[in-house]
């Protein structure tokens, strides 16, 4: 299997939040035939002022070409760890995530080469990953989420879902497909080891004897710390060499044959998914189905960058920090769309006609509102509660 070059242009810019803050945000273009990209990263907000010290998400597109066969890698990877109490930092999630972005996609392709059957080589090449170079290179308490999207010779797609990043397939302005959040708020999740609220603990025997876990509703408590993604790569805490540790490398994987009508591939951590409202998928496609009106530039790859930075600027302040008191996050995304014989004109005008679910809720045209909790005509700041802070449970006494 030999790999194609992927050419891209890249670009850093900043996400004006208010007169006094904004975030560095790094954009980029890539040239790949019969589609057009946009991948975006940026830090997101610790308080309303200040952006996070940071930068844990990392995204990855590569090519390669074996047998006459093409495929193509779209990948999103949200690194988490431990926090340093005096720098505040996070301490190594950042080093696993990154790691990923050329380690997984050339395991993948090694796999490849001896075993034609893709969902198979996808769940192979996670498990070997993490079992050969992540848990034995990260034995401590970090680790990353990672989503793949895999196009098989034009023709099909794979996504391989690992943790609570999300992919989100788009027909006609509405959710064809998304993946299933791997975290420990899915309540197949829970079931898969037996617990529960009411069913908290789950135990695991390994050579230096049985390790607890305790769930609390929306994290796994271990003894070194907590963590809210079910399946990741790294988190040797909650592995332990293990035969059935609590979080898993095996990624779950869908097949998706590729239509006329299948047009737009977002792909994102959970910093852009994520609040605590119970907003849907379909909620974030009418918002950036609405941003992509507002475009006029003549070129169209222009026009899906600025998309993109205004979509991830309203997913992280808007309505993940001001009105509905999310965590602050990174916020990584790749846009792929799919031409099918189009221009990227011609294209882009089609997504611009499109309706979304929610085109005329609320909901999506509230724009940035000033917060004022206190009623002192103040804005005020939010709070920053991580997803994988240190645990606070004491184990001597449970």
């Amino acid at each position: 299997m030999s790999d194609i070059p992927v050419k891209f242009s890249e670009e850093i810019d900043v996400i004006s939040i208010l007169d006094s803050s904004s975030s560095q945000v790094t954009l980029r273009n890539y040239d790949l035939s019969g589609l057009i990209i946009v991948s975006i990263t940026t830090p997101g907000l610790e308080t309303l002022y200040k952006p996070l010290e940071y930068m844990e998400d990392f995204v990855n597109v590569s090519s390669s070409v074996s047998k006459n066969v093409k495929y193509d890698i779209f990948a999103v990877y949200d690194g988490h760890g431990g926090i340093d109490p005096k720098s505040r930092l996070k301490k190594g999630g950042h080093e696993v995530a990154k790691e990923c972005v050329n380690y997984l996609p050339a395991m993948i392709k090694e796999t490849l080469k001896s075993n034609n059957d893709i969902e198979t080589a996808l769940v192979e090449s996670f498990e070997k990953a993490d079992k050969e170079h992540f848990i034995k290179n990260f034995p401590e308490n970090v680790g990353s989420t990672a989503t793949i999207v895999l196009r098989h010779n034009n023709t099909t797609l794979y996504v391989a879902n690992l943790g609570d990043s999300r992919a989100v397939i788009c027909d006609d302005g509405k959710v064809s497909f998304e993946t299933e959040d791997c975290n420990w708020s899915n309540p197949k999740e829970q079931e898969r080891i037996g617990i529960s609220t009411k069913n908290s603990n789950y135990i695991i025997k390994t050579k230096d004897g049985e390790k607890k876990f305790i769930f609390n509703g929306k994290h796994l408590n271990g003894e070194k710390w907590n963590l809210s993604a079910s399946r990741s790569l790294g988190d040797y805490h909650f592995k332990l060499d293990s035969e059935k540790p609590p979080v898993l490398a095996r990624p779950k994987i869908n097949k998706i044959s590729i239509s006329n009508n299948m047009k737009l591939i977002l792909i994102a951590s959970d910093g852009i998914w994520g609040n605590d409202i119970g907003m849907e998928s379909e909620h974030f496609i009418s918002k950036f189905i609405q941003i992509a009106r507002k475009q006029t530039s003549t070129d169209v790859d222009d026009c899906l960058k600025e998309t993109c930075k205004e979509f991830v600027k309203w997913c992280i302040m808007d309505h993940l920090k001001l009105e509905f008191k999310n965590h602050g996050d990174n916020a990584s995304l790749i846009a792929i769309g799919l031409l099918n014989g189009q221009t990227k004109q011609q294209w882009f005008q089609d997504i611009q006609k499109w309706k979304g679910t929610y085109d005329n809720d609320d909901l999506i045209l509230k724009d940035l509102v000033q917060n004022d909790d206190d009623g002192d005509g103040d804005q005020e700041d939010s709070n920053y509660v991580s997803d994988s802070e240190s645990c606070t449970i004491d184990f001597t006494q449970i």
